[in-house]
């Protein structure tokens, strides 16, 4: 239980294997913890109740709406809490495609942090909408011009991406840097894009990698390349409006 004799917060678990839902539930003791199997579940859960946090698995089960498709109607039952992709799944194209559709975070069922990142999530569901960080926005052109990235910070950024976000110690011999200067280059990316840790900064990447590999594809030639991650930090090729 919480402070005051209260439970910490109250959390929507949807996810299609009762052992992670029964995980989830373990984790999460002094929460308020509601398990959902499907989407017709988790729609049931959510009339008439509020929750500060709906986790949402990806894959929900063969033949049956997924949890992108749940973002769809969320906004029919007047939840005001996050929402939160949980899975197994990290894929850049699939977490922007969840943030656009309006998802607050985009979380790995393996991540070391988890616990701490729901804590997180509950207590911004306990915020106005308006209040919140919007993810979304780190893929808007004018948002990047306004970081003044220089090209050093810039290089180290799309090195991290294209070795698949690796520890310091690995990126560091790749930058010919030591791992305490590299961690001083990072904590000014950090501070430039307002992100409270490295894992949120990692998480910010994965979304521009997204950004822009989905729009090289819908837009662009469909080659894939994240030599072309941040593009200057300045320039995109996109609709007006795109990613915002």
């Amino acid at each position: 239980m919480g402070p005051r004799g209260s439970c910490y917060g109250s959390v929507l678990a949807v996810d299609d294997a009762e052992c992670v839902r029964r995980s989830i539930g373990h984790m999460l003791k002094g929460y308020e913890v509601t398990c959902a199997a499907d989407a017709h579940e988790a729609r049931a859960a959510l009339d008439g109740k509020r929750f500060d946090l709906v986790l949402l698995d990806l894959n929900l089960g063969k033949d049956t709406p997924t949890g992108l498709d749940c973002l769809h109607w969320l906004p029919e039952t007047g939840h005001k809490g996050t929402i939160c992709m949980l899975t197994g799944y990290l894929s850049p194209e699939l977490l922007h495609e969840a943030l656009l559709l309006g998802a607050d975070d985009y979380l790995m069922k393996c991540e070391s942090r988890l616990k701490v990142e729901i804590a997180r999530l509950v207590k911004l569901g306990r915020l106005p909408r308006e209040q919140r960080p919007q993810y979304v926005t780190i893929a808007d052109p004018g948002f990047l011009r306004s970081l003044r990235l220089n090209a050093n910070q810039i290089d180290l950024m799309v090195k991290t991406v294209e070795l698949g976000f690796p520890p310091d110690r690995e990126l560091a011999e790749v930058e010919g840097a030591g791992v305490k200067a590299l961690a001083e280059r990072f904590a000014r990316i950090e501070a430039r894009f307002g992100a409270i840790d490295r894992h949120q900064l990692l998480r910010y990447l994965t979304v521009l990698s997204g950004f822009v590999r989905r729009s090289q594809l819908e837009w662009g030639t469909g080659v894939m390349d994240r030599s072309l991650l941040f593009a200057g930090a300045t320039e995109f090729d996109v609709p007006r409006g795109w990613g915002r």
